[in-house]
């Protein structure tokens, strides 16, 4: 039977005391805690499964099958920072930002569904089952699942979040962020507009998986509406898809809602990705762009 820790550490602060005051030396060290923890070897999963098995169990576990994970982000302190919603939208066909389960418009204003942050799958508890499984099956939470962010602003927040090691497990990211007339500096605003140094900040996070497998990017550029400031479209253009050039993956495209000339592409020379122009509606709206 193991020791009462409680009691030891009183005996052996009492037999300190007494040696302080008789003027002997004591046995001070501290008494040793009984171990709480277990190896887990016994375990038939670690016992009968070999590694590739238990890898291939995970991924189909905790990876989302082909559902992007929208990630969601807030400012406000009462609630939840960060969160993710397991989209089940894929058959429809437009862009993965215009999903319903996300959000809708009203007035031609985005509501968002998720008014608070908050997630709406289960990956997590299979990771929580004990330590040796949350070591082995971490990777493939952020390995195997298709994150979609909306904004620089978003994905840097989910970029803070969590550790190195496992942003750089990212192996599938979409985003989509919104450019209004000329670039705007600062990143203490709600979006949209995108914010340039925000907007450098992102692309220089995702330099950093080395091992990105597939990205992609659709650029709205619209005109501020309550600005009277000119701007050069072909100069904004060239800045922003200049960012992006200093990221690699495996399979990497951009759309953007305007054609980009070819005097810009050729400044550009060599891209990293594929680059197309496409009409970037609201699905409900076909006529009108989302803002």
């Amino acid at each position: 039977m193991h020791p009462n820790p409680k009691v030891t550490f009183r005996q052996k602060m009492k037999e300190k005391a007494i040696a302080l005051l008789s003027g002997k030396p004591a046995d001070i060290s501290r008494p040793e805690s009984p171990k709480s923890t277990s190896t887990q070897e016994a375990c038939i999963l670690f016992r009968k499964l070999p590694l590739e098995i238990r890898l291939q169990i995970y991924a189909d576990t905790v990876g989302s099958q082909g559902r992007p994970l929208h990630i969601l982000a807030s400012d406000y302190r009462k609630i939840r920072r960060l969160a993710h919603w397991e989209c089940h939208e894929v058959d429809q066909d437009v862009p993965m930002w215009q999903h319903d389960c996300l959000f809708h418009l009203e007035n031609k204003k985005i509501v968002y569904r998720q008014l608070y942050v908050r997630s709406n799958s289960n990956l997590l508890p299979l990771l929580l089952t004990c330590r040796l499984i949350y070591a082995e099956a971490l990777k493939s939470l952020y390995s195997e699942n298709i994150f979609e962010f909306q904004s620089s602003k978003t994905l840097l927040a989910f970029r803070s979040g969590i550790p190195q090691p496992q942003w750089k497990s990212l192996r599938t990211v979409h985003l989509w962020t919104v450019f209004t007339g000329p670039l705007v500096s600062g990143h203490d605003y709600n979006f949209p507009p995108e914010r340039f140094p925000r907007w450098l900040d992102a692309c220089r996070a995702l330099q950093e998986i080395h091992t990105l497998q597939s990205l992609h990017v659709d650029l709205i550029f619209q005109p501020d509406r309550y600005a009277n400031q000119e701007y050069n479209q072909q100069d904004v253009l060239l800045e922003v898809l200049e960012s992006l050039n200093c990221i690699k993956a495996a399979r990497f495209c951009v759309k953007t809602n305007v054609g980009v000339p070819e005097s810009v592409i050729t400044q550009l020379l060599p891209l990293h990705y594929t680059i197309s122009a496409e009409k970037l509606p609201w699905s409900k709206e076909p006529d009108d762009y989302f803002f």
